[in-house]
């Protein structure tokens, strides 16, 4: 389910459509539960969602047209209007709310004496550093595959922090602890109670 959220993350609908949804508690319960649908539907429909997942966050709208031509968009819309969603691009703004909130929220928990930015350019020092050294050619490809992943999920986690909107990340770091009771392998049932100070 992580590697789901990290691909719903490449496809929220085009920035501007609409206004940003409010984020309370019922919404990201849903969110949580058809990204769980989700998941299971990507065993059915592989290649749909490979596809999905070779786009940048910043072609959303191709994204939206492949979801709706494909074989899968019947599930797909079955399980958002099972969930009280009533199209992709409100489950997508719904997404992109939350994790670009939950990304600000976390990214402020950082050090003030740790630059983001500096990690990413030791580690490619490091990596040059290595290929010098002789490090064996298949170990260095896997490096700089990850190296590249996580800058391109950070740029895009940042994309999503700075269009979403200061109400949601006030209410996700409010309410933080609760969310992140709701990823995998936390007490599912337990935590889709309200257990934190503001719910709706």
């Amino acid at each position: 389910m992580i590697k789901l959220l990290a691909i719903l993350i490449l496809i929220f609908y085009p920035l501007g459509a609409n206004a940003a949804q409010t984020l309370n508690k019922q919404v990201i319960k849903s969110f949580y539960k058809v990204t769980e649908k989700f998941d299971e539907l990507e065993d059915k429909y592989r290649d749909t969602f490979k596809i999905a997942d070779s786009f940048s966050m910043k072609d959303n709208d191709k994204i939206i047209k492949h979801l709706k031509k494909s074989d899968a968009y019947k599930d797909i819309k079955s399980i958002l209007s099972s969930h009280n969603f009533n199209s992709l691009e409100e489950f997508f703004d719904a997404s992109y709310q939350l994790m670009g909130s939950m990304y600000s929220v976390q990214v402020s928990k950082v050090p003030s004496n740790i630059d983001l930015d500096a990690v990413d350019k030791m580690m490619e020092k490091n990596l040059e550093n290595m290929k010098k050294s002789g490090v064996a050619a298949d170990i260095i490809s896997d490096m700089e595959a990850d190296i590249k992943e996580q800058k391109s999920a950070r740029e895009d986690m940042k994309f999503a922090s700075e269009n979403a909107s200061e109400e949601n990340k006030q209410f996700v770091k409010d309410n933080f602890e609760w969310i992140m009771n709701l990823l995998p392998n936390s007490n599912s049932d337990d935590d889709y109670d309200d257990g934190e100070q503001n719910n709706y």
